[in-house]
């Protein structure tokens, strides 16, 4: 199929038609899984149920360890994995992530190490489809000790390739630390450069996303040119002619495509930029949107998956609007015709990709149209300088340093240029998800020639009229006198309350302790969004945990928040710090809770049943903030991630009402949720929030077998999803987004 829509693609001579194939394959396999490709999509691992638990594994050193932010990440090539007496043959990618010192690894090495392998997580939450916040195969190194052998790959192609990437950027951070550059600018060198961003900011990284801006961290056409004309004037004027330029522009791209990692929007740029040089070395021109219909099947057969990524969809769909709008001829001249040329493909560009970012980010920035008109040539500045720095500093590194002084300002315009772009009013929204796909019939527009201007604009009221549906979604909580939403967020916890008067609370945010992937961000944000929420009167921390913390910055930092509460504890705590601080800088007002207090807020009193014990030291899950929510119909009890000695405490302290709704403490744990507990809480409905699979096996047998015995209906995140439970009249209603969860049965199995 690809083969056959390669052909087609390069030979149809309109354009339209031109990108169809890839959008066909593109949609084709992505719908089917992509599992007949050349490449598997189905890991070996996963098929032998050896996920999740530790495996001996040897694999081939694709790129040797980089230093991140936390810890460090390498890609290997699994060979051979084993566990027990299952020992099966294995092809698959994966991302090793570890702690501590990096080990000494190189491009073509083979090692053997005890690793833990896993795929991420994907959460159901209602009207969003299941979304993974980040993809492949992943395996876990806990220490390098766990690395058995090392069988070094002395005289490989890839080692070549790999020492002199190392090299490449050695040499530009040694060029950078001497030209005094921070060390902002220089993760930000390093990443438009080489392609490598595990140092970068995430306060740039955010800011740049939020002010429609972080396509220039990308490598792609933008840095391709800049490269490619520095490189021709250069041998221009040393005096070379016409074919001895294209042949050291093809050898000089081929060798910096060597140094950068195999991205789609990196290989589009080098394969549109290389493809065209060729053809003019044998009297042949390409077509650009046949060229990229070309290179995108390619790509498609070399990695079926990248059918689903992100980066490849943006990539070509952006560069498909900007080309086919390119061709469109201009009605102006002079600088008019610049002026207007520029705003036109950033309206252009920004249009393509709001689908798409909004789909993948839950995020729309309109302020992007007028936002690159000045980060565009700011980005191209950047992009030079960077690449300057890269060649100066290999071959001579004193020259470098005064292009590091200007690359330091040009860092420090792009920073402020990112803070007030993100800081515009109405420059970027949040939107949910799961109505962006009214917004894929704008791209059509885009593609409608002049002639049919009737049908047109028809179509431009009626596709922005989507646009602004997708936007403002009627909120799709259903109506009640309290609702509880329990968002599937795997192992932690985040619920969602809306009370009488409709303000809404979160109580916890979710979180994954040591991920790379900012969770607020990519989960618990475009849940709550996707909820209907678009302010929340109250956040609550139960406890600093990660998995009940870590993504509840994300929410302070996007969403307008009237209050946050904290529970008490002895000594500090960077989680509840940082959440405090970030309050703070927002105007939101901090209150620490105690046991005992009392508010009386929207309709419903919140009492405060538990937060810090005395003793120092303690669990911080014995120091869970437990709180009642009542109404007349019915109440919630929430109990973070309390035990057998909090329960204990909360009983002998006051006497326990009955409640509606238990949330099942500490995802299930067997020292949790005990039998003097429920059968004084006597509640209608318990839900839980657990991981698939949990890392601790939870919830435990003893816990189900507890809730069984008594009757009580059990609902799991990881079995129905989103769970939201709405109490009204005395009459208890549960809305899952996975399999139905049933009220009339003991606690479900597992």
């Amino acid at each position: 199929m690809a083969l056959a829509g390669a052909g087609l693609t390069l030979l149809h001579r309109h354009r339209f038609l031109a990108i169809l194939p890839i959008l066909f394959a593109a949609g084709v396999m992505a719908g089917q899984g992509s599992c007949t490709g050349l490449l598997s999509c189905a890991p070996v691992a996963e098929q032998h149920l050896l996920l999740n638990t530790p495996v001996l594994a040897r694999a081939l050193v694709l790129v040797r360890p980089q230093r991140r932010l936390r810890g460090w990440m390498a890609v290997l090539r699994l060979e051979e994995v084993a566990h027990g007496s299952i020992r099966r043959a294995a092809a698959d990618r994966v991302r090793l992530y570890g702690s501590g010192t990096p080990p000494e690894l190189r491009e073509g090495d083979r090692l053997r190490a005890w690793l833990v392998l896993s795929r991420p997580p994907r959460y159901a939450n209602g009207t969003a489809p299941a979304i993974a916040p980040d993809r492949g195969l992943s395996g876990r190194l806990k220490s390098t000790l766990l690395i058995e052998q090392i069988w070094p790959g002395t005289g490989s192609l890839r080692r070549l390739v790999g020492d002199i990437r190392a090299f490449a950027g050695e040499r530009l951070r040694q060029a950078l630390t001497r030209g005094n550059a921070s060390p902002r600018t220089t993760a930000l060198a390093m990443a438009l450069s080489l392609g490598i961003r595990s140092e970068m900011d995430p306060r740039l990284t955010h800011l740049l996303r939020q002010g429609g801006m972080s396509h220039i961290l990308a490598i792609s056409g933008l840095h391709l040119t800049a490269l490619t004309a520095g490189l021709a004037l250069l041998l221009r004027w040393s005096g070379g002619g016409r074919r001895r330029v294209m042949w050291s522009l093809l050898a000089g791209l081929a060798f910096y495509a060597a140094l950068l990692p195999a991205r789609p929007s990196i290989l589009r740029a080098i394969a549109m930029g290389t493809v065209p040089l060729a053809g003019h070395l044998w009297g042949r021109r390409s077509t650009p949107l046949n060229l990229l219909g070309g290179v995108g099947l390619v790509l498609l057969a070399w990695s079926p998956d990248w059918a689903r990524d992100a980066g490849f969809q943006l990539s070509f769909v952006v560069t498909a609007a900007i080309v086919h709008q390119a061709a469109t001829p201009a009605s102006s001249t002079g600088r008019l015709l610049l002026l207007r040329g520029a705003a036109r493909l950033s309206a252009v560009a920004t249009a393509a990709a709001l689908p798409l970012t909004a789909w993948h980010f839950g995020l729309a920035v309109p302020a992007a149209i007028l936002v690159n008109l000045v980060a565009v040539p700011l980005a191209s500045l950047l992009v030079i300088l960077a690449l300057a720095s890269l060649l100066l500093a290999a071959g001579a590194p004193v020259l470098a340093i005064p292009v590091v002084y200007l690359l330091e300002g040009a860092a420090r315009l792009l920073y402020h240029l990112a803070e007030a772009a993100a800081a515009l009013p109405g420059g970027a929204w949040n939107v949910p998800r799961g109505r962006t796909l009214l917004t894929l019939a704008a791209l059509l527009v885009l593609f409608l020639p002049k002639a049919r201007w009737r049908l047109r604009l028809p179509l431009v009221v009626i596709t922005q009229a989507a646009i602004i549906a997708g936007l403002f979604p009627p909120a799709p909580l259903p109506p009640g006198s309290l609702v509880l939403r329990v968002l599937d967020v795997g192992q932690g916890d985040a619920l969602l309350v809306r009370l009488p008067t409709g303000e809404a609370m979160l109580v916890d945010g979710g979180g994954r302790p040591g991920s790379t992937v900012d969770f607020g961000r990519r989960v618990t944000l475009p849940a709550v969004i996707d909820a209907g929420i678009r302010r929340l009167a109250m956040v609550v921390l139960t406890h600093p945990h990660e998995d009940h913390g870590g993504g509840l910055s994300a929410i302070l930092e996007e969403m307008p928040v009237d209050e946050l509460w904290l529970p008490h504890l002895d000594g500090e705590n960077r989680l509840l710090g940082g959440l405090a601080d970030i309050a703070v800088s927002r105007g939101v007002a901090v209150r620490v809770f105690h046991a005992g207090d009392v508010i009386l807020r929207a309709g419903a009193q919140i009492t405060c049943l538990s937060s810090a014990w005395s003793e120092r030291g303690s669990d911080i899950n014995r120091q869970s903030l437990v709180l009642h929510i009542t109404v007349p119909e019915g109440g919630l009890l929430l109990t973070g991630d309390i035990e057998k000695a909090g329960e204990d405490r909360i009983l002998a302290g006051l006497r326990l009402p009955p409640v509606t709704v238990l949330k099942v403490a500490h995802h299930g744990s067997r020292t949790s949720t005990t039998a003097r507990f429920l059968d004084l809480a006597k509640p209608l409905l318990a839900v839980l929030s657990v991981g698939s699979p949990s890392p601790w096996e939870h919830p435990h047998p003893e816990v189900l077998g507890r809730l069984q015995a008594r009757g009580i209906p059990l609902c799991r995140t990881d079995l129905h999803g989103a769970i939201t439970v709405v109490v009204e009249h005395e009459v208890l209603s549960v809305h899952t987004s996975l399999v139905p969860c049933s009220l009339t049965e003991g606690a479900d199995a597992p």
